[in-house]
């Protein structure tokens, strides 16, 4: 039993030892490019700090609608569970391959339970039999096999990182173009109508001055004629309207659908502040949350 102690521990002693001292094969680093990068942008102030308002830059809009649909998106979309259940894979692969450098320790039981004597005889004897193993495996990393694959797992979840970043932002970006559209086209829609009942009006003028004698048939034609146009317009913004609407859903994790247009006021773009010099902002989507959206039909 003493034997086997020290043993374990020489070996132990051995492993420590050569992992640490040993590291084969090139190790990467930055290469020198020869640009002076400056710790500023071009125009940024030197006395003041960039704006900062953190993850949720959208809130430069001050629309909580545009916040509630950002919420849902980052919460629901597709794109960016995907992105987050990548992070969680590449999470999961260091820590095997990182778990391929300590040694592998298994234990095993054996029961066993015999008669002899026959099953009838009185005189039998019972014996029963128990066996634990610990059998162990350890492979010594001689030439940085194990730790170069274990540098590159985590290599790659800082690659997934930054993509689960760009996804985020993208959809992000997205889902507030896509909003914006909805309201501009239903703005047009509004004004569509409002063309409508104006060339209407204008019409019956017309025609009211041609059936006195006032006006040529050719007037009559051409009010008809603008009055048409202006007709022609609303279903070409009602599908895209509806477009733009399916579209904004399925970035939400929705069914695709489609709603009546809104009623929007003269004044319903806000005028924004302009964007300051030296504006960096990072956006950090959930990678733990996986609920499931809610499908409606």
């Amino acid at each position: 039993m003493r034997h086997q102690i020290f043993y374990c521990t020489l070996i132990a002693v051995t492993y420590l030892f050569v992992s640490g001292c040993i590291n084969l094969g090139p190790v990467y680093s930055r290469p020198d490019v020869n640009i002076d990068v400056p710790k500023l942008y071009q125009y940024a102030q030197s006395d003041k700090s960039p704006l900062e308002i953190g993850d949720r830059w959208w809130a430069v809009f001050k629309d909580p609608e545009i916040d509630r649909l950002v919420e849902q998106a980052l919460e629901y979309n597709w794109d960016i569970q995907q992105a987050a259940a990548r992070v969680l894979e590449t999470r999961a692969r260091y820590v095997q391959a990182r778990a391929d450098r300590f040694p592998d320790i298994d234990v095993q039981g054996t029961g066993d339970r015999r008669r002899f004597g026959g099953a009838r005889s009185a005189s039998g004897q019972t014996v029963n039999t128990y066996a634990l193993t610990a059998p162990a495996f350890f492979e010594i990393d001689l030439w940085s096999k194990l730790a170069k694959a274990s540098k590159a797992a985590w290599d790659d979840i800082l690659l997934e990182e930054e993509n689960r970043h760009t996804v985020a932002q993208t959809i992000v970006a997205e889902t507030i173009t896509l909003y914006l559209q909805m309201e501009a086209t239903e703005r047009r829609l509004q004004l569509a109508y409002q063309s409508i009942e104006t060339f209407r009006l204008s019409l019956q003028f017309v025609e009211t001055r041609y059936s006195r004698g006032l006006t040529s048939a050719l007037d009559v034609r051409q009010a008809r004629r603008i009055l048409a146009g202006a007709e022609a317009l609303v279903p070409e913004f009602q599908q895209q309207l509806g477009i733009i609407q399916q579209q904004l859903a399925i970035l939400l994790g929705k069914y695709p659908e489609t709603r009546s247009a809104r009623q929007q006021p003269e004044d319903y773009y806000q005028r924004l502040e302009p964007v300051p010099p030296g504006l960096r902002v990072w956006l950090q989507a959930p990678i733990s949350k996986h609920r499931m959206p809610t499908r409606s039909v």
